[in-house]
Parts: structure tokens; sequence; C-alpha cells
């Protein structure tokens, strides 16, 4: 993070003597602190209010250009979780639309993935209790949060009911599914009816969602925390009780 020369190519166009005290008082604000082990103007600007410069130092310049950078930064990374959020929902819902006659383990992956986008909070999908999944009044309930994006309940739905008929001994029998999984008291078992490997929801992604992004790879962290920042979004435009 090369700030002072960001902060430099920004006055571009002012006189040289302003350039030359603004620069000044810039360096003077830095040079106590270690620029790289700070990661985010963020930081540096919390550090500037923290340890202020000595009365009279003309400093404010700066401090204006590193809360336009924490503004512009702030913004382009909610478009970007808006932009995954939108991808992610439309390209579940094409893939249901889409897939005849779809695999258990396609139900599977399209389950993970609307799971750990619906609670993001939650963690790992592959750690959940069977229980926090169910049915209600025609509703999908999944950690007592009632699912809303159509995409998402459907997904669930579809695994709910593969869960519950492979839960009979016939139709475990018919899809030649051992007892140790039907029985498993994950929702997402393993073909042993242990956890999921750590790759599982990576797989995932990468079978039906690696095309989002302009083709960038989308971990399961950034996922989760494009749907956490919609979720706080979403609660700071309700209204108040």
């Amino acid at each position: 993070m090369d700030v002072i020369k960001e902060f430099r190519d920004s006055l571009k166009g002012r006189k040289p003597s302003t350039i030359r005290v603004y620069l000044a008082a810039a360096e003077r604000a830095v040079k106590m602190v270690n620029l790289s082990q700070l990661g985010s103007y963020t930081e540096l600007l919390v550090w500037i209010h923290q340890n202020p410069p000595e009365i009279g130092a003309r400093v404010t310049p700066f401090v204006k250009f590193l809360h336009e950078r924490v503004t512009a930064n702030r913004s382009a990374a909610a478009e970007e979780a808006k932009h995954i959020r939108e991808s992610i929902v439309q390209l579940m819902g094409d893939s249901l639309r889409t897939q005849k006659n779809p695999t258990l383990a396609s139900k599977r992956d399209l389950a993970l993935i609307a799971s750990l986008c619906s609670t993001p909070g939650r963690g790992n999908p592959r750690d959940w209790p069977r229980d926090c999944l169910r049915l209600e009044a025609g509703h999908v309930i999944l950690w007592e949060q009632r699912i809303g994006e159509p995409a998402f309940a459907l997904a669930l739905r579809f695994w709910h009911a593969w869960r519950e008929r492979l839960a009979r001994p016939d139709q475990r029998r018919l899809y030649r599914k051992a007892s140790q999984w039907s029985q498993a008291n994950l929702l997402f078992p393993g073909p042993g009816g242990g956890r999921l490997s750590r790759a599982a929801l990576n797989n995932a992604l990468r079978r039906f969602l690696g095309g989002v992004g302009e083709g960038t790879p989308l971990t399961p962290q950034k996922i989760r925390a494009a749907f956490l920042a919609g979720a706080r979004a979403e609660s700071d435009t309700l209204p108040a009780l």
C-alpha cells in the first residue's frame, strides 16, 4: 500500500507549493507507523485518529483522501457482493429448471450451496445436524429461519425429500445407500455417514458456480461474506419497531 504515492497522484493539477505542503504533512502523519503492517486505508485512518499529528499540521487533505478511498472501496465491495448474490441465485434457478433426473450428488451440491447462502452466519453446512432443516406448513425452515428465496428453498426442499425417502429401508436398498448414510445425524453425510470432506463445498462451487464473477473462482468464504453483507444491508433498511 504505497499510500503516499497515491496521495501525490491525487494532487496533480495543484500548485507545486501546495503539493509540497500537503505531502510533507502526510509523511509526518505516517512516519511513526509501519505501513507494511497495515492492510487497508481504514486501518491507517483509524491509526491517524488515534495518533493525531501536532497542532497546525496541514493533514486535513490527507485525511480527506483516506476517507474517499475508504468510501470508494466499500462501495466497490458492496457492488461485488451484490453481483455475487444475484449471480448465484440466477445460476441456481437455472440449474434447478434445466436439470433432468439429477443425481443424488447434484441435489446435495445445490442444497449445500443453498444452505451456505441462506444462513451464512452458521458456518460450514457439512457440520450441520439433520434436524436443522425441516418443512413446516409448506415452508422450508433452516435453523428456525424461513427461507424466502425460491431457488434456495426449492433446492433444500428437494434435499429434505431425498433424506426422508432414503431413510426408508426399501428406498435405501433401491438406491443402494448404506444404512450408515441414511440414518446419519448430519444434514449432509459423507458416503459412510460421517462428515463430508473439507473440499465438498469447493467442489460443489466449481461444478455449479465456477463461471460466476467473470471467471473468478468463488470460495465458500467469499460467498459467505457476500450473503452476510446482503443480510446486514437488508436489516439496515428495515423500519424500526
